[in-house]
């Protein structure tokens, strides 16, 4: 049961990165938010590597 929580939690938590990422991407997305998920080391676009 832990382990069907646990996924059920990274799903939902990697639906909310992709939202958050559209919504930067149309520019909707608040510079609070954006300022907020920067601090938490959030990667805007995946597909580049530093």
């Amino acid at each position: 049961m832990k382990t069907i929580l646990a996924e059920l939690d990274r799903m939902a938590t990697q639906g909310h990165a992709l939202e958050m990422g559209m919504e930067y991407r149309k520019g909707v997305l608040s510079q609070e938010r954006i300022d907020a998920l920067n601090a938490l080391g959030f990667i805007w676009d995946a597909r580049v590597r530093e």
